[in-house]
C-alpha cells in the first residue's frame, strides 16, 4: 500500500481497522501458543542484543513485516470468530519468527567459538557400537536407497505449509500442542549447539564431496566451511542449517508424526514419511548417530512439556475436532464407507444413533 493511498483514506476507516485488530488479538490471545511467543520474544531479545554488541548483519526487515502483517490477520480473523483458520496463520507467524532469530542465534554461538566436539560425539557413537565410516561406505553403496532418503530429508522444506493446513483444520488443539513444542526444542537446540559445536562426521572423517559423488545433498560438505568462516570473524548470518548436535532435522522429523497423527486419512503415510526422514539424518544430513539421539529426546520431551503447559493453563473449552464438527461426521458417515480411505481413518467413526442419523 503506498504512502499516498494509505494518506487518502479517511481517518476513521484506520481506526476502525486499528480497533478490529486490537479486538482481535484479545480474542486470539487467550488461544494462541502464549508459550511459543514467550519463547520467540525471549529468542528475539537475545538476538538484537547480540546482533549489535557483536556487530553482525541484521536479518531481512520483510520478515519482521510479513509477521506483523499474518499476525494482524489471524487476529481479524478471530475476532470475527473464525478461530481454526486464525489459528493456521497464528501458526505460519510464528514459523516465520524462527526463520527470523533462530539462524542469527545459531550463527552467533558459532562464532563464540567454543571448542569443537567431532572427536567427543564420534567416540560416543563408537562406545554404542556405531562404526559411522562403514555405515557411510554402505549407503554410498546403494545410491538409488540415498536418493529416496534425500527426497525424505527434503520434505522438511514443503511438510510445515501442508500440515500447518491441514492440522489447524482437523486438530487445532493439537497443532498449538505442536507449535508450543516445536518452540521449546528450537531453544534447546540453540543451546546445545553452543555448548557442543560440531563440523559434523563427514568432515571429521576427512571425506569429501568427490568421496560421495552420488549425493544429491552436499550441505554436509558446506556447513564446516560456513562454521570456520564465523569462528574466524564472519559477521554474516547464516540462514542455511550448520547444527549438528543435536540433530533438528530429528527433532523435526518427531513433531511432524506428532502432528500428523491428527490429521485423517493422509497422516498414516506422513508419519511414516518422517519415519524415512529421521533415517536419513544420518547419512543424508551428516549427523552422529548421538545428535540423532539427542534430537528424539528433545522432541519427545519438547511434547511432553508442551501437554503439560497447556493441560495446566488452558481455561478455556477445548476446539472439536475435525470428526466431532458437524461437518466433519457427515463426511466421516462418507468416507468410512470407502474401502481404502476408510482403513486409513485414524480411529472408527463411534457416533451416537442420534449423531450417526444427523451426520447422513
Amino acid at each position: 500500500m503506498s504512502i499516498a493511498f494509505r494518506a487518502a483514506l479517511p481517518t476513521p476507516t484506520w481506526r476502525e481497522a486499528g480497533k478490529k485488530v486490537h479486538d482481535g488479538f484479545a480474542a486470539l490471545w487467550p488461544r494462541s501458543n502464549r508459550l511459543a511467543w514467550m519463547i520467540m520474544a525471549t529468542c528475539g531479545a537475545f538476538a538484537v542484543v547480540l546482533i549489535l554488541a557483536l556487530g553482525f548483519d541484521y536479518p531481512p526487515p520483510t520478515l519482521v513485516a510479513r509477521i506483523l502483517i499474518i499476525s494482524s490477520l489471524a487476529a481479524l480473523l478471530a475476532g470475527a470468530g473464525w478461530l481454526r483458520p486464525a489459528l493456521m496463520l497464528e501458526a505460519f507467524a510464528l514459523s516465520l519468527s524462527a526463520i527470523l532469530f533462530v539462524p542469527s542465534l545459531t550463527s552467533i554461538c558459532a562464532a563464540m567459538a567454543m571448542p569443537l566436539q567431532d572427536a567427543t560425539l564420534a567416540a560416543i557413537d563408537r562406545w554404542m557400537g556405531i562404526d559411522w565410516v562403514a555405515m557411510a561406505f554402505w549407503f554410498r553403496a546403494h545410491p538409488e536407497l540415498s536418493r529416496f532418503l534425500c527426497d525424505a530429508y527434503a520434505s522438511i522444506l514443503w511438510q510445515p505449509l501442508l500440515l500447518i493446513g491441514l492440522l489447524g483444520l482437523a486438530d487445532p488443539e493439537r497443532l498449538r500442542r505442536m507449535m508450543t513444542a516445536q518452540a521449546i526444542t528450537l531453544a534447546a537446540t540453540i543451546v546445545g549447539f553452543f555448548l557442543v559445536p560440531a563440523l559434523g562426521p563427514y568432515a571429521h572423517f576427512g571425506f569429501t564431496r568427490a568421496d560421495f559423488p552420488d549425493a544429491l545433498n552436499i550441505s554436509p560438505w558446506i556447513q564446516p566451511g560456513l562454521i570456520e568462516a564465523l569462528r574466524d570473524g564472519s559477521r554474516k548470518i547464516v540462514f542455511e542449517g550448520i547444527v549438528s548436535f543435536p540433530s533438528y532435522h530429528a527433532a523435526t522429523s518427531i513433531l511432524y508424526a506428532f502432528g500428523w497423527l491428527g490429521v485423517p486419512i493422509i497422516g498414516v503415510p506422513l508419519v511414516l514419511l518422517n519415519v524415512v526422514m529421521l533415517i536419513s539424518t544420518v547419512p543424508i544430513g551428516g549427523h552422529y548417530i548421538v545428535d540423532v539421539i539427542a534430537g528424539v529426546t528433545i522432541a519427545l520431551t519438547s511434547i511432553r512439556l508442551s501437554n503439560l503447559y497447556f493441560a495446566k493453563m488452558d481455561t478455556l473449552p477445548a476446539l472439536q475436532t475435525w470428526d466431532r464438527t458437524s461437518e466433519g461426521r457427515r463426511l466421516m458417515a462418507v468416507m468410512t464407507g470407502w474401502p481404502v480411505v476408510g482403513a486409513l481413518i485414524r480411529r472408527p467413526f463411534n457416533a451416537s444413533p442420534e449423531e450417526h442419523a444427523a451426520a447422513t
